[in-house]
């Protein structure tokens, strides 16, 4: 090997260094302040990606040639991005399917119309939208119609779990009423809208429709075969080791950990993001008997959380400049696109809670609203698949960042004004269908942590 290339590697490594201690330093630092205005942590370390990029520390002369020099991005972008890959197993893993049947079931239709609302929105809108995507300063390089409307609608119809989760906690509201309600339409509405940024995806990297309906249609025959096929696999093996009392036996972990690795792989090759490869291969570990995933998932989550995804972050925030936005034009369409978003997201996710919940005052039903609305993290990873697919320009991409953080920062404020804790205590007596009628409701709410927690009007 040229000695140069090992020269370039020295040089690499302490700057790597160096990113990641600016990362964790800054991100941190934002995120606990506003942590303590009942704000997400992940909401500062966004902002401080965005900050660290040409948006404001950019403008420092010599800041982005010494920090961020062009050839050192591949390298912190591969590191952040195997953080986004065990994020995404994580958020496979914790998917319960015992809980999902029991509790989502009566949460679906609301859920659903809150996807499939935004989703043909977002198609009509991906029209308006196409002709500012091009006829920028420096337009992508990928003019695929079909991949763009897609990508856009996908885009309006994310609802961000995880960091739904963070909101509810920071206020006290994980095992209420609200929170069981919100968090299962959330986790119902990513994994539908997971499946449409495949498709999105399939479409993008393609600019011949045929090509992208044919990475489509491998698409789901992967998925088939890891439901059909690899899941029976695992879980035989883990009860081997499950029979034995050692769920954690270090060559099932690594059994584990091939198979996130060729799962992601698999769908990169196949031409859809490593990251959906990563979410399917967690779906699909045993959760039937058991603790793996109490188990497994403390010792990837503190690594992933708090040393990888920051990076994310940032690797995101160096790609979003908002001086970019330059003329009242680029403003007219950050505001269009703020108060779509919002509209999308709130009227369906409203009117069905008080539809199916009748005895719930309207504050309850424009709070769930608004919780819908948080997006956050995931609506930043499904624009980062877009600007690098080259789908979207600059311009577009940093008008959705900015969407992104102002829907989920406006959640926590909206939450105090609307939603008052004796909601919980409202209890209505629906008849349910007989089909409907199960002794299951007190091992659901166990499943979900508390006993206390009724949905009777949810169905």
């Amino acid at each position: 090997m040229p000695y140069f290339v090992f020269q370039e590697v020295e040089s690499a490594i302490p700057l790597f260094l160096i990113q990641v201690v600016i990362t964790l330093v800054l991100t941190r630092i934002l995120g606990k302040i506003l942590f303590y205005i009942k704000q997400p942590q992940v909401i500062g370390e966004m902002i401080g990606g965005i900050l660290m990029g040409p948006s404001l520390f950019g403008m420092i002369p010599g800041y982005t040639n010494s920090i961020w020099p062009t050839w050192s991005l591949n390298t912190f972008t591969v590191v952040a991005t195997i953080g986004l890959i065990f994020f995404m197993f994580l958020m496979g893993v914790q998917v319960e399917p015992k809980t999902f049947r029991k509790v989502y079931k009566r949460s679906f239709p609301i859920a659903l119309a809150s996807i499939v609302f935004p989703f043909a929105v977002g198609i009509g809108a991906s029209y308006w939208l196409y002709d500012y995507n091009l006829h920028v300063p420096d337009p992508p390089s990928n003019s695929n119609r079909t991949g763009f409307v897609l990508f856009i609608g996908t885009s309006l119809s994310f609802t961000a779990f995880p960091v739904l989760a963070s909101v509810l906690q920071a206020r006290g509201l994980l095992e209420t009423t609200i929170g069981v309600q919100s968090l299962s339409m959330a986790a119902v509405n990513d994994l539908l809208a997971w499946c449409l940024l495949a498709l999105a995806s399939s479409f993008v990297a393609s600019s011949d429709p045929a090509t992208g309906g044919y990475v489509f249609l491998l698409s789901i025959a992967y998925v088939l075969i890891m439901l059909i096929i690899i899941r029976p696999i695992m879980h035989k093996i883990h009860h081997y080791y499950y029979r034995k009392e050692d769920e954690d036996n270090k060559y099932f972990m690594v059994i584990i950990f091939l198979l996130l690795i060729l799962s992601a792989f698999t769908t990169q090759i196949i031409g859809i993001h490593a990251f959906f490869g990563a979410f399917v291969a967690g779906i699909i570990l045993p959760k039937e008997e058991g603790n793996l995933a109490m188990k497994l998932v403390p010792q990837i989550e503190l690594i992933t959380k708090n040393f990888l995804l920051p990076l994310y972050f940032v690797s995101s925030g160096i790609q979003t400049d908002i001086r970019s936005l330059k003329t009242g034009e680029d403003g007219g369409y950050l505001v269009a696109i703020f108060f779509l978003a919002v509209i999308v997201k709130f009227v369906p996710s409203c009117l069905l809670t008080k539809l199916f919940m009748k005895n719930y005052p309207w504050r309850y039903c424009i709070s769930v609203g608004f919780l819908m609305n948080t997006r956050g993290l995931v609506e930043l990873i499904a624009l980062n698949v877009g600007l690098s697919s080259h789908i979207l320009s600059i311009e577009l991409f940093t008008v959705f960042v900015l969407m992104a953080i102002l829907t989920t920062l406006m959640t926590s404020p909206f939450l105090t004004l609307f939603y008052k804790k004796e909601y919980d205590h409202i209890h209505e007596v629906v008849s349910y269908r007989a089909t409907d009628i199960k002794s299951e409701e007190p091992e659901k709410m166990q499943n979900l942590g508390s006993k206390d927690i009724q949905l009777e009007g949810i169905h």
